[in-house]
């Protein structure tokens, strides 16, 4: 995450620049303790070597394990969490199919793992990313897959998705890298109300029965479209 990275940099700037003046100051009475300007140097070049480790480990560890610090130094650039999407036949008016995706900070880098399922509520693929990239908005992952309708083919492809601002939906793409499989895709950030409603996706089955909900309640929005309108002297 770009901003996430830019606090790093702006943190370990500051944490050098304060260890410099440290050492400034420290240095004559290290002399008069060691009575040697050369060992003097040498100790306090150990110390403030382990106070910048230990202190660069802290914040890297406070970013890593705490998506509140994280959400609160990314603000309108934060896109962990829960996503949907569906893919969409517009011309004959169905949900194809769709899936729930969760981005996640791990290890500095951002790592993506999903599930898509039929409109019957058949789980048609699971997929991880191998590599992910985001920048303005912009986000990029390469993923690796296994699609259950295809026994023997391991998918492996790329995603790019555009957030809108601040990120509570996107609009993408995908595609397999020998064309075979590809779509346009509309997703949307999981709210923290649904989240508790299906304990957090923790229950086997609870990302199926959301997608099979959200999947419904789109087909049912393709039906109504489609309903004939009644002629205006038409009794209800």
């Amino acid at each position: 995450m770009d901003v996430i990275g830019r606090v790093n940099t702006t943190y370990r700037l500051f944490v050098a620049t304060t260890a410099s003046v440290v050492s400034a100051i420290l240095i004559d009475d290290m002399q008069k303790v060691f009575k040697s300007r050369t060992i003097a140097l040498l100790a306090l070049l150990v110390m403030v070597s382990l106070i910048v480790i230990v202190l660069n480990e802290t914040l890297e560890q406070i970013v890593e394990k705490s998506v509140t610090v994280r959400k609160a130094i990314a603000g309108d650039e934060f896109i962990e969490g829960y996503w949907y999407d569906l893919s969409l036949d517009n011309v004959n008016k169905k949900v194809v199919h769709g899936a729930i995706l969760r981005i996640r900070l791990r290890d500095g880098e951002f790592k993506v793992d999903g599930v898509s399922f039929n409109p019957a509520g058949d789980r048609i693929a699971t997929f991880t990313s191998s590599s992910a990239v985001y920048s303005n908005k912009l986000f990029y992952f390469e993923y690796r897959g296994i699609n259950d309708e295809y026994q023997e083919l391991v998918e492996t492809g790329l995603t790019q998705l555009q957030f809108d601002s601040p990120p509570q939906s996107y609009s993408g793409f995908y595609f397999d890298y020998t064309a075979s499989i590809h779509s346009r895709i509309h997703g949307h950030k999981v709210d923290a109300d649904t989240l508790k409603r299906y304990k957090s996706f923790t229950p086997p089955d609870a990302k199926r029965d959301f997608m099979l909900s959200v999947m419904a309640a789109k087909q049912a929005s393709f039906a109504a479209q489609q309903k004939p309108a009644l002629p205006e002297n038409a009794e209800a």
